[in-house]
């Protein structure tokens, strides 16, 4: 099933701006036929921010999908506003994959191809 691999921005230091990022790769889209985008989690989720867009002209949910680990329990849905954007820290216990084809990955699905993701690793 084809994905949309998500790059973290990765800022390198407190009051210093990134690297110039071009705009299509700041906040990819999910994959149109799967819906779906990932992210390989391999630093600390408390460095990790995301914001999700929804370039549509109605509401569309975005789902994360719950990890195999033992956290793992349930998918977070949340409704974004068309032509709107929310940010989520993640907990990596609940949503990273720890074992299998996915291992190290964090799995987002989009309730249509307007959900745009774009993920940030602090300093």
């Amino acid at each position: 099933m084809a994905r949309t691999v998500l790059s973290p921005v990765r800022l390198s230091d407190r009051n210093e701006f990134s690297a110039p990022v071009a705009n299509t790769a700041l906040a990819a889209a999910v994959d149109a036929t799967s819906l779906e985008a990932e992210l390989m989690l391999d630093f600390s989720d408390e460095k990790c921010l995301i914001l999700v867009q929804n370039a549509g002209t109605s509401a569309a949910d975005v789902t994360v999908k719950a990890g195999n680990g033992i956290q793992g329990v349930n998918d977070l849905v949340h409704s974004v506003a068309a032509s709107s954007f929310a940010i989520l820290a993640i907990d990596s216990g609940r949503f990273k994959h720890v074992s299998g084809e996915e291992k190290g990955k964090v799995i987002f699905k989009g309730g249509s191809a307007n959900i745009k993701i774009a993920v940030f690793k602090m300093p």
